[in-house]
């Protein structure tokens, strides 16, 4: 759905996937089996984030395609000082595991990110607190174009004068 946000809106769109890959000196779409330990560590997860964050410092407007499922993770985000909206993707279970199995068959897209991974961020999320701004979409009753469009009705891109990140989960 990120990627459908950036065509939509022509904002430059921040993928955790690909920035994970890059800080692990991979291509986007390149295996990270050789990698010791793997790619979802503690460390570079902090790493990515950190860089997801920098790289949307330097634009008036971005989208950021990651989880943000922990408070370090909004905690990074919002000592950076950029307004934001997370947007909290959901789906019946049965067709988010579906759509990760379907994902991890498309030869273009960057994430490794499988249902092990998917387990772990569910049992380790950490729920929005009131003072985070998340907007709930229903990613299963309408399509990613009709999701697009009701976010943008709620929160426009707000232009030069503030930064607005998307967080998309799967």
């Amino acid at each position: 759905m990120a990627r459908i946000f950036a065509q939509v809106t022509g904002l430059p769109h921040f993928s955790s996937d690909v920035i994970r890959k890059e800080l692990a000196g991979l291509q986007p779409h390149e295996s990270s089996a050789s990698i010791k330990g793997g790619i979802y560590t503690e460390e570079l997860s902090r790493r990515t984030y950190g860089e997801l964050i920098q790289r949307a410092s330097e634009y008036p407007d971005a989208i950021l395609d990651a989880t943000f499922t922990s408070h370090w993770q909004r905690n990074m985000l919002e000592r950076a000082g950029l307004p934001h909206i997370f947007i909290l993707c959901q789906a019946p279970e049965a067709v988010v595991t579906n759509r990760i199995q379907q994902r991890q068959n498309e030869p273009d897209n960057p994430s490794e990110a499988g249902l092990d991974i998917y387990f772990l961020q569910q049992k380790r999320f950490e729920p929005f607190r009131s003072h985070e701004c998340c907007m709930v979409v229903d990613t299963f009753s309408q399509s990613p174009w009709s999701a697009v469009i009701s976010i943008l009705e709620v929160a426009p891109p707000q232009g030069e004068s503030s930064e607005q990140e998307m967080e998309m989960n799967r």
